[in-house]
């Protein structure tokens, strides 16, 4: 069954939290859509509504937009519009495709972001490789500039289905049906003006005649560290990513049997692929494809991510790097063919946990709570207790939330009364948020940040006494404390769960 595009609607948004698009015309119950995302400030604080999974990893180039690819399989629960959110500043572009005839298993095997930051108008989209005969081609470019002459000429061949722009955000999205399972080479589109660096990406959505899946419809991918998404043929015998091994602390006791715990904790985690690469046409075929597999598995090029649906249907990624199994056993017999080829690939993960691929997030204000946010009704009041209610966390080890607050208000404490931990910010006299102002507090290992919308470091507000609290499993009673709000003030809070097994 061929791929065939249905419609396509965009959006735009300017110094916004949300970006609302309307659902296609004409889809049905079965299409896949597909969302392209450009917007300035942090791509980890872009988010899709319920019913959306992220294609690939984020899209990051220096000083330009940054940005996400989204997918959507419809099933009749669709509303008339999607909102999409990210940080209150953002500027930004939002493209939405509708297909028919796209593989529901995998539909975007292949995500690879690209880019550079030289000034130029000649903006590339990198070459991708199909999966599959007769895939579908998706291209899109984007920049970050104010002015006039902001819009793309789409390179020949490619159908142009949103071209727009905000304030500072711009972008072009365009398909192509392809017919070989060749690298696709890179497309080429013209923008009107010349830009200090874009941002740009290639994917390619499988039709719906799949058989890449593993046993028990299991789907497992590897995303490389520029983004590349490639789906991996994985045979019997996975070892190693369900629990994670424990590391104990232990202490013996002279004249005692045994030892003393002292504390538990999980270790880093390795794991074991079985890939099958093959069968190939010819030889050289497969020699090609063996070597696209060791570079894009290279651990000196940064850490990546393995991705697994299970045949649920939902879908955990945990952060890796490989680690032995590529040097590759070529004794003919069980392992190699003259044009088939395997290996047992080991992938090392220092963070032993899994997650989900995208964020939950849970908004308060003083309205009422977006309907595309699946979550309980939490109100702000204009007094200083502005709500205690119990935000669920539905993994099985701590997850740590990235905050947005905007303003107006000041004396702000942000406290987990299951817990006991408080993040006050009443240091160097307290810190005060203006309309339309906004706080990002990131609690993440390895992030730890508080800042200002406009990038002000707001450590020294943190009085001697706080944390950067993490939710525990389960329910979680968190108090909001903040004065001088109105309806405009919200706290948003994003989070991804973690989980011992894939």
């Amino acid at each position: 069954m061929a791929i065939q595009f249905r419609s396509a609607a965009s959006a735009q948004a300017e110094l916004t939290p949300t970006v609302t698009v309307a659902k296609p015309a004409g889809v049905q119950v079965g299409d896949v859509l597909v969302a392209t995302h450009f917007a300035t400030g942090d791509p980890e604080d872009m988010a899709a509504p319920a019913g959306w999974l992220q294609a690939g990893a984020d899209g990051l180039q220096s000083g330009v937009s940054n940005g996400k690819v989204w997918y959507r399989i419809v099933d009749g629960t669709d509303g008339a519009n999607y909102t999409f959110t990210m940080t209150s500043s953002a500027s930004c572009t939002l493209v939405v495709q509708a297909f028919s005839g796209v593989d529901h298993a995998v539909p975007v095997p292949t995500v690879v972001w690209g880019g550079a930051a030289s000034t130029t108008n000649l903006h590339v989209a990198p070459s991708v490789q199909p999966t599959l005969l007769n895939s579908m081609l998706i291209c899109a470019w984007g920049a970050t500039a104010g002015g006039g002459g902001r819009v793309y000429t789409p390179p020949a061949g490619m159908t142009e289905d949103g071209d727009l722009a905000s304030g500072w955000s711009f972008g072009a999205v365009a398909h192509e049906q392809v017919t070989a399972t060749s690298p696709t080479g890179p497309r080429t589109a013209t923008c009107g003006v010349s830009t200090i660096g874009h941002l740009s990406v290639s994917l390619a959505l499988s039709p719906a005649v799949s058989s890449l899946t593993s046993s028990e419809g299991e789907v497992i991918w590897w995303i490389d560290p520029e983004g590349t998404s490639t789906v991996l043929g994985v045979s019997w015998g996975v070892s190693g990513r369900f629990a994670p091994p424990p590391k104990y602390d232990e202490e013996v006791v002279p004249g005692e049997p045994g030892a003393r715990v002292r504390s538990v904790r999980h270790d880093v985690r390795e794991f074991t692929l079985p890939l099958w690469l093959g069968t190939y046409s010819s030889e050289a075929e497969l020699r090609r494809e063996m070597r696209r597999i060791v570079a894009l598995m290279d651990p000196v090029r940064g850490e990546g991510k393995i991705r697994v649906q299970s045949p649920a249907g939902d879908q955990r990624e945990i952060r890796c790097r490989y680690a032995a199994g590529l040097e590759m056993d070529e004794s003919l017999g069980d392992n190699t063919g003259l044009r088939a080829q395997k290996a047992a690939v080991v992938f090392r993960a220092h963070d032993p946990y899994w997650m989900d691929v995208n964020d939950t997030i849970v908004t308060l204000t003083i309205g009422e709570t977006p309907k595309f946010f699946p979550i309980f009704p939490m109100r702000l009041t204009s007094s200083e207790i502005f709500t205690e209610s119990s935000i669920d966390n539905p993994g099985d080890v701590e997850a740590w939330p990235v905050w947005t607050l905007q303003g107006p208000g000041s004396s702000i404490v942000l406290r987990n009364l299951t817990t006991g931990k408080k993040l006050e910010l009443s240091a160097s006299g307290g810190l005060a948020l203006n309309a339309r102002e906004s706080l990002i507090i990131d609690t993440r290992p390895g992030k730890k940040t508080l800042v200002r919308s406009e990038g002000t470091n707001l450590w020294p507000y943190v009085s001697n006494d706080s944390a950067l609290w993490s939710l525990r499993p389960g329910g979680n009673l968190v108090r909001l404390e903040m004065s001088g709000s109105n309806t405009d003030s919200y706290l948003r809070a994003a989070i991804r769960p973690r989980y011992l097994t894939a």
